[in-house]
């Protein structure tokens, strides 16, 4: 499990600390999982509905159709809101960093994270344009590695040997399915690592804005600002005067509006699976997508099977399940070593030994200087 220094809080799906019992914990990975299958589902839904926007619709003009999803995502989360699913907080997250003892502090600000978000998707989409789709690959691949490197220097978290073998596991799997053809250029290149900075960073900044409200919270104070950003962006990198002059029809607003609402569950899920995981968590997912596309051509469209591509699915379900068993039993040794320290805390805090003497009533109201046959003083 990852190691980090200083306080440990939990935050569950309602955004209040604390405890928490078997059942809500049960009901909580409910969710999780839930949230992950959604994720899966419209991130593919959205590949389709897109390439048939741009395609058939001649709506190329990728910036503005981001702000519309955006947009969208803002007025939904809002909607929500306003019909009671879930509090607002007292005082809304700060827009810009703070600068605090000669330095600016970018955690709970929503603008880093909103730069972040915008810069992930945009180098994304250069990666895909400059690159063969083989180093386009690898440099997804080079995600994983990344974040957990970012994680180590910015925030002090490690990851077990376990982990590690599991996700290396992963890797090779993802890599022997995916990577065909691998043409480098530098201008590629550059834009792939961008993008994979700014994605474990959004991702990092996401998960940290998290422990001070829920997920339903974060994607509504986020999401306003990075439509907003991408505004600015929209004449900056689209034809402008094309998109002013574009032929709205009812069938080409119908297909970018369903594909907004896609885009709403994708933002959502995110903010819900890296604030309730971890941005690591979220990377695995993303690859478990990466199979399922790759599964559903050898199952449902006739795409030849290949033995390299066969072997690399086989790996890579092998390291999600080992990556998902290693992650359970160490969170149940954390949650196990939480208890415990629970349990020596209201013993100190009541004046309970864990065994012995202290714990006898009679004994226990004569140490606070109560009557036997009474409940002692609190």
């Amino acid at each position: 499990m990852p190691q980090r220094r200083g306080s440990v809080r939990k935050c569950n799906w309602a955004g209040g600390m604390g405890q928490t019992s078997d059942r809500d914990n049960q009901s909580e990975s409910m969710k999780t999982i839930v949230f992950m299958v959604v994720n899966v589902v419209a991130v593919v839904s959205i590949v389709v509905v897109n390439k048939k926007i741009f395609s058939t619709y001649e709506f190329k003009f990728g910036n503005a159709l981001m702000a519309i999803h955006y947009y969208m995502t803002t007025f939904c989360i809002t909607v929500y809101q306003r019909l009671g699913g879930f509090e607002l907080l007292p005082e809304r997250p700060a827009i810009f960093p703070k600068r605090v003892d000669g330095r600016w502090v970018m955690q709970g600000a929503l603008l880093p994270i909103s730069l972040y978000q915008v810069g992930s998707v945009m180098f994304v989409n250069f990666s895909l344009m400059y690159n063969s789709v083989g180093l386009y690959q690898v440099l997804k691949l080079a995600n994983i590695p990344v974040l957990c490197v970012i994680e180590y220097f910015w925030k002090s978290i490690t990851y077990s040997f376990t982990i590690r073998s599991a996700l290396a596991v992963l890797i090779v799997g993802i890599g022997l399915t995916s990577v065909s053809d691998i043409s480098f250029n530098w201008v590629g290149f550059t834009h792939g690592m961008i993008a994979t900075f700014t994605t474990a960073a959004y991702q990092i900044l996401v998960k940290d804005l998290s422990k001070g409200m829920n997920s339903m919270q974060s994607c509504y104070y986020v999401t306003p600002v990075t439509a907003v950003v991408f505004s600015i962006f929209v004449p900056l990198t689209d034809d402008f005067e094309g998109l002013l002059n574009y032929t709205w029809t009812t069938e080409r607003t119908i297909a970018i509006l369903g594909s907004a609402v896609i885009a709403f569950m994708i933002n959502l899920s995110v903010f819900v699976i890296v604030g309730r995981t971890s941005p690591l968590t979220y990377q695995v997912v993303g690859h478990v997508k990466t199979t399922m596309v790759l599964l559903s051509g050898f199952l449902f469209f006739n795409a030849p099977p290949v033995a390299k591509n066969i072997l690399g699915m086989a790996l890579a379900m092998v390291g999600v399940v080992w990556y998902t068993h290693a992650k359970m039993q160490e969170g149940q040794a954390e949650k196990a070593r939480k208890e415990a320290e629970m349990s020596q805390k209201e013993a100190g805090e009541t004046g309970q030994k864990p065994q012995g003497v202290g714990s006898d009533p009679v004994m226990r109201a004569t140490q606070v200087g109560a009557s036997p046959n009474l409940p002692a003083k609190q």
